[in-house]
C-alpha cells in the first residue's frame, strides 16, 4: 500500500495507508526488517512493540527503532533505562 497522508497525533507520526492510519515507526520497521513476528501460541496480538531508543516518538529513523516484547518494553520504561 502507498501512503497517502501524514498526521501527528498524541505526539506520534501516523501515515494514512489504503487500509487506514498506521504509526510511521511501524511502516519504517516493516520496510527495513519485514513483518513483525506473529505473537506465538497463547500470546496477545499486540505482543510486540516498536521502541524509540532515544524516547522521541517522532524520531522514526531505523537506527532509533527496536522491536521489543510488550513485557520487555514495560520493564525498560519502569527502570528509566536509556536502552543503549
Amino acid at each position: 500500500a502507498i501512503g497517502i497522508g501524514l498526521m501527528i497525533h498524541n505526539g506520534r507520526a501516523w501515515i494514512r495507508m489504503y487500509s487506514g492510519w498506521v504509526r510511521r515507526s511501524h511502516v519504517v520497521w516493516v520496510q527495513v526488517n519485514g513483518p513483525v513476528p506473529e505473537p506465538g501460541f497463547g500470546q496477545r496480538a499486540c505482543h510486540y512493540v516498536i521502541h524509540h531508543k532515544d524516547k522521541d516518538p517522532l524520531n522514526d529513523l531505523i537506527e532509533n527503532l527496536d522491536l521489543l516484547t510488550r513485557a520487555a518494553h514495560t520493564t525498560l520504561h519502569k527502570k528509566g533505562s536509556t536502552c543503549s
